[in-house]
């Protein structure tokens, strides 16, 4: 819904992603803070964020020392950035009721106690004149006690967060997020687009893949069927070849000056055709061809060795890169 969102985001990069993000929320000379009328820390301070950096090396370092199975805990954090619309502007003492009221779900959905949760979380408020105010909460995934927080990045937390959101902003502010539902749909032109579910994505991208296999696979059936046929054209004329060899050997030996003539033409244009078959086979066969050529040209050496003029030249396909 247009202005009153909750955004999930990881914090990646370690302790370095860590600060630089610290650094941002409150940094007032930011170039994206130009509209931002004020930065206030809520809750947790610098020393909140090193607390989770470091709680997370020492959680990375058990896991080494132990020899547990399973990857290190790269992303140290998790940040949901709570916006309300412009035409909302709850007082501090709400935004920090707001907070502690959605820290609560948070800590019940990952299975820990408030306070555990409080100890590793860190709520910046901006406020904005042309937008309205927005907060930033850091969260944790390592706690106090080295308890590896799974949840947090789960959509489960996520949504846990949404309806802790409603539900605070409702009870501590009197704000109906159905109201400025029906509001806004009154005064917006076109209604808003169904947010497409995960699942329907997913699937469609699997049913792209597997389209894209069946394609493959068909493309692939059509080549292997097509270099089937041209090899049985090449066995047809090799052995169109051999047979025209032996006439030709026979006439020599005959001394049949006519099927010598005869032959000779013949036996050149099946050459030919065997260099034009042998071209059109792809490289996938280079043991066939090489045969071919060997078989082909020890033939040929016997024969250009009767002959006044050598027939025509077996290209060496199998010599190709």
């Amino acid at each position: 819904m247009k202005g009153w969102t909750v955004r999930t985001e990881v914090v990646k990069n370690k302790a370095e992603g860590l600060a630089k993000r610290e650094f941002y929320l409150t940094d007032k000379e930011h170039s994206n803070h130009k509209n931002t009328s004020a930065i206030i820390e809520l809750l947790g301070s610098e020393k909140t964020v090193e607390q989770i950096s470091n709680f997370v090396y020492r959680y990375n370092k058990c896991k080494t020392f132990n020899q547990e199975k399973g990857r290190k805990v790269e992303s140290f954090a998790v940040e949901f950035t709570l916006n309300l619309p412009q035409i909302y502007s709850p007082t501090l003492k709400q935004w920090t009721l707001i907070v502690e009221h959605c820290l609560a779900d948070i800590a019940k959905a990952c299975n820990i106690e408030k306070k555990e949760l409080i100890n590793i979380s860190r709520a910046v408020l901006h406020q904005q004149e042309k937008k309205g105010d927005h907060i930033h909460l850091l969260v944790g995934k390592v706690t106090v006690d080295n308890i590896y927080l799974r949840n947090l990045q789960r959509k489960c937390v996520t949504n846990a967060v949404k309806e802790s959101f409603n539900m605070a902003t409702k009870k501590y502010c009197g704000i109906d997020w159905v109201y400025y539902r029906d509001f806004i749909l009154t005064k917006q032109k076109y209604r808003n687009r169904k947010t497409v579910p995960s699942w329907k994505i997913k699937a469609k991208h699997a049913y792209e893949v597997i389209d894209e296999k069946y394609y493959q696979t068909i493309k692939l059936r059509e080549d292997i069927k097509n270099e089937k046929e041209k090899i049985i054209i090449l066995s047809k004329l090799i052995n169109k070849f051999m047979a025209q060899a032996n006439k030709l050997l026979r006439a020599y030996d005959e001394k049949n000056d006519f099927q010598i003539y005869r032959q000779y033409h013949h036996l050149n244009k099946t050459i030919d055709g065997l260099n034009n078959c042998l071209e059109e086979i792809p490289n996938t066969s280079p043991r066939l061809m090489k045969a071919v050529s060997q078989s082909v040209n020890e033939i040929k050496l016997r024969i250009d060795s009767k002959c006044d003029k050598p027939l025509n030249e077996l290209k060496n396909y199998h010599l190709r890169k």
